[in-house]
């Protein structure tokens, strides 16, 4: 029996009822259920808390900026401002100069205790990669008030 159904009696009336083998489709979805359970992502989901200053503010409130400073990550290496101050990082060769960043952010939070807000603009062809990086560099310090931007060409 070829097709999986019953055969026609002899008096040449077709039989209503037919026989489904289940068990090539119960085959597939466990190999599939297999198969979403080896690739599922089981870390931990880690978010970063995003406010507007609409949320913060009552309805027709003034909304004052803090002072906040810029970091760009550029192909060749980091550069920070704040007011009138600023400076740059090169890359080291094929890498990023992550602890020099550390080091000098720490410095401007330590001579401006008051900063907070950091925007965080990458150049194109940038590794997402060092963007989370340095975002995570300027929590870990305690530069909270993070904005992401793009930079202008």
């Amino acid at each position: 029996m070829a097709g999986g159904g019953t055969p026609i009696p002899s008096g040449g009336k077709r039989a209503v009822d037919f026989n489904l083998n289940m068990v090539p489709f119960i085959d597939l979805l466990s190999v599939l259920l297999a198969f979403l359970l080896v690739s599922a992502v089981w870390g931990p989901n880690t978010q970063l808390d995003v406010t507007t200053s609409a949320e913060t503010n009552a309805p027709g409130e003034a909304v004052e900026p803090g002072p906040r400073a810029t970091l760009t990550i550029a192909r060749s290496g980091y550069r920070w401002a704040f007011a009138s101050e600023g400076g740059h990082l090169d890359r080291l060769g094929e890498g990023w100069d992550r602890e020099g960043l550390r080091r000098s952010l720490a410095q401007l939070r330590f001579e401006h205790p008051g900063l907070r807000e950091v925007v965080v603009a990458a150049e194109d062809h940038v590794p997402y990669e060092e963007l989370i990086a340095a975002m995570d560099l300027c929590l870990s310090l305690g530069l909270d008030g993070l904005s992401v931007s793009g930079v202008d060409p």
